[in-house]
């Protein structure tokens, strides 16, 4: 293993807690391996690489450095606070294959190259001086090891997140790759001709290595499915950007808007609320919908998250979603206005919903239950609900806004 000062690799430690935290539990297994494997073999306690009291100073530096991560979330915990379960959440559909070592691409080319460095290292050095091809092979097999057993146990409910650790498998793969050229470069340097091919190899790699990134930072960034997606997007106006509709068979934007005018612009949707209330929409006004577009163009509070992954855990999305299923099933506007004006959560000024092929009027939650994701939540309003004196409605098109009046209590 690398012999530096266990101080430094604490910073390291801390840092990546700070900035990726997902990476930790595939590297606290490949720890735990080596420990493992350092004491089933009876190797000798001196020549153990990651010793009880650096391994000591390692954590508490680490932690030290996390301070700001970690800290505010044990207060939390100690004073009862509610859990973020962030891993519970959602995985992939399907199985999902890892980065591998395979010539397809640049970065798995370079792959290729590090697991054969990686390998004739084992094969060539005894297991003393094995070092940092070792830590790598362990590395790598452990990660590899976490991706795959990840997903098969997803559908027994165990949670990780294996996928995430893809760019710690990408990152490995290249860290040997480098190091097995380096290792060639000096090997042939001696010679003439060996350091020419190594040195055009090289050059081709590096070459190979910037056009992949730069295809990738343009994939996402210029010209992939988010951004031609909101370079085609309708304008709050209901205007559209230079070359007029897009073409459905291409286009649907990444949270499931639609892209084509399915019902009325935001700013339609807004003026309906002015001359409804005599107000425009702000962030004192408390709205329930599920439009995306209105929440995203309007600074209004909405009731609850349109998804439940983007629910802070004190929003209670579930108590919310339960409530206003409570409110569909009124038998009278007495029963909803009371529920929606004398909860425990926000009394609500507004109702912007869409209208049903049942004739009745809704939002479309979206809640994400593990292992599966994007599992629509439809709660549906009969109009006869929202009636006066305790709510006042305007229709726009397919959509219905309600206001919700401060009437007495009970009407």
């Amino acid at each position: 293993m690398v012999r530096a000062p266990a101080w430094r690799l604490g910073v390291v430690v801390g840092a990546l807690l700070l900035v990726h935290s997902y990476y930790f539990l595939p590297l606290g297994i490949a720890a735990v391996v080596t420990v493992g494997t350092d004491v089933l073999s009876r190797r000798p306690w001196a020549q153990w690489p990651l010793r009880p009291v650096r391994a000591l100073v390692v954590v508490t530096v680490g932690l030290l450095v996390a301070t700001a991560y970690w800290v505010p979330l044990v207060v939390e915990h100690l004073h009862g606070g509610t859990a973020d379960d962030l891993q519970r959440r959602w995985s992939p559909p399907g199985f999902e294959l890892p980065p591998l070592p395979l010539p397809s691409d640049p970065v798995g080319a370079l792959g290729l190259v590090g697991v054969v460095w990686v390998l004739v290292r084992l094969a060539r050095t005894p297991r003393a001086s094995r070092g940092l091809s070792g830590a790598l092979a362990v590395l790598l097999a452990t990660t590899y090891l976490f991706f795959v057993g990840g997903q098969l146990l997803a559908p027994l409910g165990v949670a990780v997140l294996p996928e995430k650790s893809g760019e710690l498998l990408r990152a490995l793969l290249v860290t040997c790759g480098v190091l097995g050229l380096s290792d060639a470069y000096v090997a042939a340097r001696t010679r003439a001709a060996g350091r020419a091919v190594v040195g055009v190899l090289a050059g081709v790699l590096v070459l190979s290595l910037a056009l992949t990134a730069a295809a990738g930072f343009a994939g996402h960034w210029l010209i992939g499915r988010p951004v031609l997606a909101a370079q085609q997007m309708r304008y709050p106006d209901g205007s559209y950007p230079a070359g007029g509709l897009p073409d459905p068979r291409t286009t649907r934007h990444p949270w499931s808007v639609p892209a084509l005018p399915t019902g009325p612009s935001t700013d339609a949707v807004a003026t309906t609320w002015r001359r409804l209330t005599g107000t425009a929409l702000s962030d004192r006004t408390v709205l329930v919908t599920s439009r995306v577009d209105l929440l995203a163009t309007t600074p209004v509070h909405p009731f609850t998250a349109w998804k439940s992954i983007y629910s802070h855990p004190y929003g209670q999305f579930d108590a919310r979603l339960a409530l206003l299923r409570r409110v569909s099933r009124c038998p009278d506007s007495r029963c909803a206005w009371l529920l929606l004006r004398d909860n425990r959560f926000d009394r609500v000024d507004g109702l912007v919903l869409t209208a049903r092929s049942s004739g009745e009027f809704g939002v479309t939650l979206t809640s994400d239950r593990f292992p599966d994701g994007w599992a629509f939540a439809p709660v549906d309003f009969a109009p006869a609900l929202f009636q006066t004196p305790l709510f006042a409605r305007s229709r726009v098109g397919d959509v219905l806004v309600v206001q919700v009046l401060s009437g007495r209590r009970g009407g």
